[in-house]
């Protein structure tokens, strides 16, 4: 959360020079998307850091009251050395799957797992996937500090 805050504590100035209209920059500050009039959801101005932070604190909550209630259920299968292996729940924990993309920036140091999910027909159980993506122009590659002649 340290560098949320500290982006806030910029002064405007700093933070106008990384905010772009253009969809297609690869890293860009944006508060909404050029056409907030048309828009149903509206994204939060760089300026509502109050609001923000009574938001956080609530999501907070939410998000521990989300994990008292997970029922753990197994469900999560990987592939590993040609077999599908079952991965145990743990309490009060989510599973976080990286995709290939941050295996790429991490230039092999994290990897993506071939994972599915399985039912049970005594136990009911509820995924839930989230994705991010990058714009079309972006390249993906490996972050030049984990590049090195033994790893390259």
């Amino acid at each position: 959360m340290g560098v949320f805050k500290e982006f806030f504590d910029l002064p405007a100035e700093d933070k106008a020079n990384l905010y772009f209209e253009d969809s297609k920059k690869s890293c860009r500050l944006s508060t909404n998307s050029g056409y907030f009039d048309l828009e149903d959801v509206h994204l939060w101005h760089t300026d509502s850091r109050d609001l923000v932070g009574t938001c956080s604190a609530q999501v907070r909550k939410v998000a521990m009251k989300v994990l008292e209630l997970i029922n753990h259920v197994n469900g999560l299968q990987v592939f590993k050395d040609r077999e599908w292996i079952s991965v145990e729940p743990i309490s009060q924990a989510l599973v976080v799957n990286i995709g290939h993309q941050l295996q790429i920036i991490s230039n092999g140091k994290l990897k993506s797992a071939e994972h599915r999910a399985v039912t049970s027909s005594s136990h009911s159980r509820t995924s839930a996937a989230f994705f991010t993506a990058h714009s079309d122009d972006c390249i993906v590659e490996p972050a030049g500090a984990l590049i090195s002649a033994s790893n390259p």
